[in-house]
């Protein structure tokens, strides 16, 4: 049993009673039994008595305990084994100095938590004025149900995911320019968790939403997604990357949209969503960048801003080291055989070249077979570009030698801040490079929108959309080997003015067509399209 006594100005008080702190917990819980209570509130936990009462007693009850003094908390985690606690969607954890402004916070937003009946119980003993602040915070959720939410706003576009938050004022910006209200409501995962089973998209949203919109899936649970519907918003998801590892396949009923980047991605989407599976392309995040004529950075005359790609499956090569060098062996060697052809059916020849491997081809297996052929691929094309000037902006992997050899000699040393430092960069190089990750089939990355949109000059790796949204030779420009990428380069260094040209005219055509001012707009009409 842990016995706990705290020093104060006063001269100190117990935090638990010295005698049975288990039985002072189980009379704090028993004065404020109500069977018709849904929400028990443990005020100041101290070291958990109460909560662990709590888990044990009542399997209905939803809990959410609040402590300012952050070394209890760490002494109870020390202690005792709180997996059922911390793991459990019945308890919810504000553990924070001002706990008692997020409390009231969670009660104004998300009234129907605490309608269901609520007791303040204190987790261990307090002083007269502490008792006095208990029952005001009380008076004052109970106050603030009697109020409320006003569902005045009209034609709101609300996003309801938290991923890919570079992206999100772009979006937002795109929205409000179609006539939108546009809202980004955030709701962490654990507090989703924790309201499982009560229909509160509402009181998330403020509002009933025209069109929700979530990047990868949403927060919101399936029974809300469903209320939503009913209520009458568009709800859509547009996966940002590779779906095959995005969606478990039984979101198809939740959803009137389902977007892909990527048309090379469809034959994993149409199972799951049938005709509502379709392909709205990226577009830039830079359409408010105003390009200026003196820039910071020296003008690079070959620049490629990006990952080694080595991140994710680093963890696999650090277990596996020998097998990791013998599987990219393999794949560089495919890579660079057949660099130039039909992206679909490089990826199908690298998979199959593998399969000596893992006979069972796993999807996990399938997903790290992609990733280091990305970085093999980028590696090769690269090492072409090392004698006309290239330099690297990216992670610290590029430092490594064992893993990019000798591009280490081209790393700039140091990442930039996406929003803030690439436009001006991508402006001030000479030629930007653009190389696509092994999940695009069809579709053109996303950087290739983004160093147009800020007026730098693009030589792309080839992929069909990028034919099929851009004049090459007069936008931007492609490779597809790397003896094409050398000849490119070569030629674009010599015709300075003519590069100029493309950029301009590149930068035009995206402000044109490639913001999400167009893509929101495009949106709107496939919700229109039943087919």
């Amino acid at each position: 049993m842990v016995l706990c006594r705290e020093s104060s100005e006063s001269g100190g008080r117990w935090v638990h009673g010295p005698d049975d702190p288990l039985a002072q917990a189980q009379d704090f819980i028993s004065e404020n039994d109500d069977a018709e209570c849904g929400l028990i509130i443990v005020w100041q936990a101290g070291l958990g008595y109460a909560p662990r009462l709590l888990e044990q007693m009542d399997q209905n009850k939803r809990v959410i305990i609040c402590e300012s003094r952050y070394e209890l908390i760490w002494e109870w985690l020390c202690r005792w084994d709180c997996d059922a606690i911390l793991n459990h969607e019945r308890f919810y954890w504000i553990i924070q100095d001002d706990f008692e402004h997020k409390l009231m916070q969670l009660a104004r937003e998300y009234p129907s938590l605490f309608k269901q009946g609520f007791k303040i119980i204190p987790g261990s003993v307090l002083t007269g004025m502490e008792k006095d602040r208990l029952k005001d915070v009380s008076d004052r959720i109970q106050s603030s149900l009697t109020k409320t939410n006003s569902d005045d706003l009209h034609k709101v576009f609300m996003i309801m995911s938290q991923s890919l938050e570079d992206i999100m004022p772009s979006v937002m910006r795109g929205a409000g320019q179609n006539g939108f209200h546009p809202l980004w409501k955030k709701r962490p995962l654990a507090l989703s968790r924790f309201l499982s089973g009560i229909n509160v998209w509402r009181e998330t949203c403020g509002c009933t939403p025209e069109i929700a919109l979530g990047f990868y899936g949403s927060y919101f649970s399936h029974e809300e997604l469903k209320s939503m519907g009913r209520a009458g918003t568009s709800r859509v998801v547009w996966y940002y990357d590779n779906p095959e590892t995005l969606f478990k396949g039984d979101e198809g009923e939740y959803y009137d949209l389902a977007l892909t980047f990527d048309t090379g991605h469809l034959d994993v989407m149409k199972p799951v969503f049938g005709s509502k599976a379709k392909v709205l392309a990226p577009a830039t995040t830079f359409d408010d960048y105003e390009v200026q004529g003196d820039f910071k950075y020296p003008i690079n005359p070959v620049t490629y801003v990006g990952a080694t790609g080595y991140r994710l499956s680093l963890p696999y090569l650090k277990q596996n080291p020998q097998l990791f060098t013998k599987l990219a062996q393999v794949i560089r060697t495919v890579v660079q055989s057949h660099l130039g052809m039909d992206a679909k059916e490089l990826l199908n020849l690298l998979i199959q070249s593998t399969l000596q491997f893992d006979p069972q081809q796993s999807a996990h297996f399938k997903w790290l077979v992609r990733q280091i052929s990305s970085s093999e691929i980028r590696k090769v094309f690269l090492e072409t570009a090392m004698p006309f000037g290239l330099t690297i902006f990216g992670d610290a992997l590029w430092r490594d030698r064992n893993l990019v050899g000798g591009l280490t000699s081209a790393y700039a040393g140091t990442s930039l801040h996406y929003d803030s430092e690439t436009p001006e960069l991508y402006a001030a190089s000479s030629i930007n490079l653009s190389i696509c990750h092994t999940q695009l089939i069809h579709a053109a990355s996303l950087r290739a929108y983004d160093v147009l949109a800020c007026g730098g000059f693009l030589l792309t790796e080839y992929r069909p959309a990028i034919e099929e949204q851009f004049e090459i030779g007069k936008d931007l420009d492609v490779f597809r080997t790397p003896q094409e990428l050398a000849q490119k380069i070569t030629f674009y260094l010599e015709n300075e003015e003519l590069r100029r040209e493309i950029a301009a005219h590149g930068r035009a055509t995206v402000l044109a067509n490639h913001t999400y001012r167009n893509r929101i707009a495009q949106m709107i009409e496939l919700l229109k399209d039943p087919r």
